[in-house]
């Protein structure tokens, strides 16, 4: 569904830390990395060698879990948080 990498980061992110929640409308959907899975709305799959972090490196997919986020086409606002501060980036996408 949707492709994350990084542009720039100091450090890897510890995963303990992370949030990913997604937004449609009035709909907010929690996503957990595919180890931590058990009742998320949506699972996010790395392709680093750590499952404990979210490499600098590293590529992350977002697909959903059992959840219809996106029945054609639809915007999605992203909000990742690390420590409870919001990352900077892009935070909505266009799902087609």
């Amino acid at each position: 569904m949707i492709r994350m990498s990084w542009t720039y980061a100091d450090e890897n992110l510890n995963w303990a830390f992370l949030s990913f929640k997604l937004e449609k409308g009035d709909s907010v959907y929690t996503c957990e990395i595919a180890t931590n899975a058990d009742g998320a709305d949506c699972l996010i799959e790395q392709t680093g060698d750590s499952d404990t972090q979210w490499e600098s490196d590293e590529i992350v997919y977002i697909k959903e879990n059992g959840s219809d986020l996106c029945e054609s086409s639809c915007d999605l606002t992203i909000t990742i948080q690390y420590n409870g501060q919001v990352l900077s980036g892009t935070n909505s996408v266009t799902v087609a």
